[in-house]
């Protein structure tokens, strides 16, 4: 999947962020346990706060923004001052998903906080407003989420997001986390 939903399509927490049940290729899974094991020792970040990031919500602590901090450097998407490097961080993207989150590297660039970890932290919140995965009235827009489908990814993928629609929850982060819950049910990334 390429949504909110997933994580995939926000851009670096692909690697930070993604879980066992979306169907990371062994290789992905392993970079990003790795990466999460180093940084999470590193800044003392919360396993709660980098969950939550699954969710769509970034805790406003320190060390989970160091957190994110140290993953776009491991990666060597960031400078030591905070600065972004569009062109690392687009590279380090899946190709297939490359032409699409591309822009939105583009368009966020770097969003300068206080200290360098805020200005990872900053622009990563803006990779998860630009996705347009959700409608204003925070149903789930089902064709621009179809539209960041890898070809690959659409005949198997396109009957799910249909079947599932929009599950609501209180909070249009429990919206975005109920229906990744019945797209992670498709057969291809059932958990047993």
């Amino acid at each position: 999947m390429v949504t909110h939903l997933d994580g995939l399509l926000k851009l670096l927490l692909f690697f930070c962020f993604a879980t066992k049940a979306m169907g990371l290729s062994e290789e992905m899974q392993e970079l990003a346990d790795m990466l999460h094991k180093t940084c999470v020792e590193e800044t003392s970040a919360k396993e709660d706060d980098i969950a939550n990031a699954r969710h769509g919500t970034f805790a406003d602590d320190d060390n989970f923004k160091c957190y994110i901090f140290c993953l776009m450097a491991q990666m060597a998407c960031i400078e030591d001052d905070g600065t972004i490097d569009e062109d690392a961080t687009i590279a380090v993207l899946p190709d297939e998903y490359r032409d699409k989150a591309a822009p939105i590297v583009r368009k966020c660039g770097t969003i300068k906080g206080l200290t360098p970890c805020e200005s990872a932290w900053l622009t990563h919140k803006c990779y998860q407003a630009e996705a347009p995965d959700l409608t204003e009235d925070g149903d789930i827009d089902e064709d621009a989420c179809i539209a960041y489908l890898a070809d690959n990814y659409r005949d198997e993928f396109i009957p799910i997001i249909r079947r599932c629609g929009t599950k609501k929850g209180a909070t249009v982060c429990d919206t975005a986390w109920l229906t990744n819950q019945c797209w992670a049910q498709g057969p291809r990334y059932r958990v047993l």
